[in-house]
C-alpha cells in the first residue's frame, strides 16, 4: 500500500512518533475505519489491514517503537462523515490514534 505523505504530514507524525517512543508507560491503538461500501465484514476484514498497514509504516519509516502500539478495525461502525457522496466516503477511510485506555 502506497501512501502519499505531504512534507507536513511527514513533520507531524515524526512529532507524533517522538511523543509515543517518549512515554515510559503508555500504549497507544491505532483503529482502522472504512466507508460503507461493500459487505460489512470485509469491510471489518480492511479497516483492521488499514490500521496493519499505517503501523508497519510508522515503524519502518518513522521509527516508532512496536511494543508501543496496537491495531484494531471498526469497519464502517463509526463514521465521521456521511456515506452518500464520494468526499463523504474518503473521510470515513481512515486510521485514528488513541492512547490504549481510550482517552486519546
Amino acid at each position: 500500500m502506497k501512501i502519499p505523505f505531504f512534507k507536513y504530514d511527514i513533520f507531524s507524525l515524526q512529532m507524533i512518533i517522538d511523543f509515543i517512543n517518549d512515554q515510559p508507560a503508555d500504549t497507544f491503538i491505532l483503529i482502522g475505519h472504512t466507508d460503507s461500501q461493500g459487505i460489512k465484514k470485509a469491510n471489518l476484514k480492511l479497516s483492521k489491514e488499514r490500521a496493519e498497514s499505517m503501523k508497519s509504516i510508522l515503524i519502518r519509516d518513522f521509527g516508532l517503537n512496536s511494543e508501543k502500539i496496537n491495531t484494531d478495525g471498526e469497519g464502517e461502525t463509526n463514521p465521521i462523515s456521511e456515506n452518500n457522496s464520494a468526499f463523504g466516503r474518503s473521510m470515513n477511510r481512515r486510521v485514528e490514534l488513541r492512547l490504549n485506555n481510550g482517552e486519546f
